[in-house]
């Protein structure tokens, strides 16, 4: 077998992505004279270009609220705006903001009716990856949310706070109309139906009381 030339060889190395070893070996042949930062890989051609290169491993930048730590600086801005509650990111369609670009975009699969994630098993499909994989659970039958009072058990967490109520006694919904607190959505929803009805009687009755003045008049 004919060895190749270097500048064969380069163009090889250009065109692929080589694991370590024949990485290391491809630049041997080429005799290239380079420094390999040891963390990222990257080459360069003297000790002071990799020194300096290193020091974006190297170069922490702090939360001040929480102490949390980011190598980036792009990513430690991105975290700030989650204390500031700065939201510059806005749904072009019910004005809804966002403090990261990629929630405003997963936010808009609900516009769009988009359901980009799928169950495996039973092909359901989500607009968010976080519901498929609570889905998901549904399938494999593990319960890991577990209520502290009455150990009953619970596939998704949500589940669990809504049975966590009836120890509690806590209904943080409201009835608009009359007051009334309920510890499930759905059931105020159903209450609401009923103001729905009565309303609806009263309209009716006005009418029809309307028109027997207008034909007595």
């Amino acid at each position: 077998m004919s060895e190749l030339d270097p500048m064969e060889m380069r163009k090889i190395s250009n065109r692929v992505a080589p694991s370590l070893e024949m990485e290391d070996v491809i630049v041997s042949m080429l005799g290239l004279d380079t420094i390999k930062c040891p963390q990222c890989r990257k080459r360069f051609d003297s000790v002071e270009e990799m020194e300096d290169h290193r020091k974006v491993h190297m170069t922490t930048y702090f939360c001040d609220e929480c102490h949390k730590s980011f190598t980036t600086q792009g990513g430690y801005w991105k975290h700030m705006k989650t204390h500031t509650d700065e939201r510059s990111f806005v749904c072009n369609i019910c004005n809804k903001s966002f403090t990261q670009q990629a929630n405003l975009q997963r936010h808009q699969l609900v516009h769009t009716g988009q359901k980009p994630y799928q169950c495996t098993i039973c092909q359901k499909s989500f607009s968010q990856n976080a519901n498929a994989q609570k889905h998901m659970l549904l399938h494999t039958g593990k319960k890991p949310f577990r209520c502290g009072v009455c150990d009953k058990a619970f596939a998704q967490q949500a589940n669990l706070q809504k049975h966590e109520r009836i120890h509690t006694g806590d209904k943080p919904y409201t009835c608009h109309i009359c007051n009334k607190n309920y510890t499930q959505l759905a059931n105020m929803q159903k209450h609401l139906i009923v103001h729905s009805k009565i309303g609806a009687k009263h309209s009716n009755f006005q009418i029809h009381k309307g028109h027997h003045c207008a034909t007595r008049c």
